[in-house]
């Protein structure tokens, strides 16, 4: 008996923190402290209070920033956030997610619906749905490109190996 898809509209973050383009990054590092988040999506100033998603400001972003220019958090958004844009929609499933997260080598994944911001998936997203879905990690772990997982993923499969034997 096979059970439907888990999709991201299941188990994704409604609640996403967004900025405009010309926020500076001083700013966005205090939404991102404020909020306990990792991100911060960028939305465009110039398309009259849509608010378009850009592009996207993580702590990496920050640190890279930072660390070549020691006044960069002075910058607007625009000037520091990783672009284009990554996306996946909320129909899609978490293996999908779960795929583009890995090839594209991210962490947060925004979703877009038309081009309206609905939520966001993280890596801390689908390891809750991994522990509260016992069926999600053995998605994972039976997927056919489980060989085509590289090293640094590696202790991520052992993980849930462990995970489901436990259970």
């Amino acid at each position: 008996m096979s059970s439907a898809p888990t999709l991201l509209s299941d188990f994704m973050t409604r609640d996403v923190k967004t900025a405009k383009d010309d926020a500076l990054v001083s700013s966005i590092c205090k939404i991102m402290s404020e909020n306990n988040i990792g991100s911060v999506i960028i939305v465009s100033n110039k398309d009259h209070g849509k608010h378009t998603p850009i592009g996207i400001i993580t702590e990496r972003d920050v640190v890279k920033s930072i660390a070549s220019n020691h006044s960069s958090v002075n910058l607007p958004a625009s000037k520091v956030m990783s672009k284009p844009l990554i996306t996946i929609a909320p129909q899609a499933t978490f293996l999908d997610a779960v795929e583009t997260m890995q090839t594209r080598n991210i962490r947060r994944l925004p979703v877009i619906d038309g081009q309206k911001l609905v939520g966001i998936v993280t890596d801390k997203d689908i390891l809750k749905q991994i522990m509260k879905d016992r069926s999600a990690a053995e998605v994972v772990l039976s997927r056919e490109s489980i060989e085509q997982i590289t090293i640094s993923d590696q202790p991520i499969v052992y993980m849930l190996g462990d995970m489901l034997h436990r259970r």
